[in-house]
């Protein structure tokens, strides 16, 4: 009889000392420099409150399965009742994390003791990991804590990032600053109704179209508008090579074809004209 009660505890305890071993937080973009030479990484947590995890053999994999060639199996080592531990990619483990990838954690039987699934909506720009929560659940955090306990902060919005992207750009440039862009000037090109539907209907080339007049203004820091005009004989051509990205509100912005009627601004576009007249 004491021998069966042995063996009892002897399972509890193991049962125990297994479940408290869990993936705690998934840098699938790394964290910035500081963090694993700004790698990918992944931390390991012993929840219990007791008992020493033994990572002898446990084995970490990505969705290409444990058979991989990039598994890798801990080697000797062990985890404090509340210690983490945070593994470095090319230093630890091979395998790169992908935004929609799953890392598994397998105990030394081969069972699954914790698995992490990201969803693939986290941010690019090493600014979020996933963690896990106090409810036990994994989400998306823009407060990476390797190391230490998660704090789970909410990921800005992509519209709100670029905002502040926006003001940065515009502090960087100086785009208010009268002074410094005084002679800054407009460069207003009058096209053929030909030439725009060429420009128009082919936005990836880079055609030599004919224009009617150009003219270039300096506004300044005055309402005064200083403008010259450029003499234009049937022997010039401009080739407009229009680039653009994507703006907040679509609706507000002009569209790629539609940088053609507006001078450029920062605060109403987000459009780069490359001009370049030829006289042939």
């Amino acid at each position: 009889m004491q021998h069966v009660i042995f063996l009892i505890v002897l399972l509890s305890s193991w049962g125990i000392s297994k479940a408290s071993l869990v993936i705690n937080e998934v840098a699938y973009r790394g964290s910035g420099e500081d963090n694993c030479n700004g790698g990918d990484w992944i931390e390991l947590l012993n929840t219990s409150d007791e008992a020493v995890v033994d990572l002898t053999n446990h084995v970490l994999h990505d969705d290409k399965g444990v058979d991989d060639e990039d598994a890798k199996t801990l080697t000797e080592d062990t985890l404090a009742p509340g210690e983490y531990l945070v593994l470095c990619r090319k230093v630890d483990f091979d395998f790169g994390i992908g935004s929609d990838d799953t890392v598994t954690l397998l105990d030394p039987t081969g069972i699954p003791i914790s698995v992490v699934v990201l969803p693939g909506i986290g941010a690019d720009d090493a600014t979020e990991t996933y963690a896990l929560t106090d409810g036990g659940e994994y989400q998306y955090t823009a407060t990476p804590t390797p190391g230490e306990a998660n704090v789970i902060t909410e990921p800005a919005k992509l519209e709100d990032k670029l905002k502040v992207q926006n003001e940065l750009g515009k502090s960087f440039f100086r785009v208010d600053d009268d002074e410094t862009f005084g002679k800054v000037v407009n460069i207003d090109i009058t096209i053929p109704e030909e030439s725009l539907s060429t420009i128009q209907d082919h936005p990836a080339w880079e055609t030599w179209v004919s224009f009617d007049g150009l003219s270039i203004s300096n506004i300044g820091s005055t309402t005064k508008m200083a403008s010259s005009s450029v003499a234009v004989g049937s022997a010039l051509r401009v080739n407009l090579r229009i680039r653009s990205q994507p703006v907040l509100d679509s609706e507000t912005y002009p569209s790629t074809s539609d940088c053609l009627y507006h001078s450029w601004e920062w605060k109403t576009s987000i459009c780069a004209i490359i001009l370049v007249i030829c006289r042939t």
